[in-house]
């Protein structure tokens, strides 16, 4: 887990200028984006313990789209990284609620509530990273 924003600093290099009519995204909305990245595997996780399909596809087209538009990423890299964080959300989705056979009434109403919590964090880094491709 650690590996993730090591790669992701070393795709994102420095920042630049692509177009002059165009104003770079701020300081704070790169760390924003890079702050999403970093944790989005777990996120993903998450979403497919909690059986959240929809909002997990929509997550991911929107990091994809961030990382199109974040200035100085390769696409290549960009695409490897994508990948490798679908990668690590699917083992974190299998370690899940899902892995015990007989959950108790007590861990479903802990899930539940982790859901909840997980739900809601998805989709404001989904507006967040939204926010970020519209600048």
């Amino acid at each position: 887990m650690r590996r993730f924003p090591t790669v992701f600093l070393s795709i994102v290099g420095c920042a630049f200028f692509s177009h002059v009519t165009q104003a770079a995204p701020s300081v704070a909305a790169k760390k924003s984006v890079s702050d999403i990245v970093e944790r989005s595997g777990q996120n993903l996780g998450g979403l497919i313990e909690c059986d959240r399909q929809d909002l997990r596809a929509e997550y991911l087209t929107s990091l994809r789209d961030a990382l199109s538009v974040y200035p100085g990423v390769d696409p290549t890299k960009a695409r490897a990284l994508i990948r490798q964080i679908e990668r690590q959300g699917e083992v974190i989705g299998r370690l899940g609620i899902k892995s015990i056979p007989s959950p108790t009434e007590e861990e479903l109403e802990r899930q539940r509530r982790v859901c909840e919590w997980q739900v809601g964090d998805a989709k404001r880094d989904i507006r967040t990273l939204d926010d970020f491709i519209l600048q």
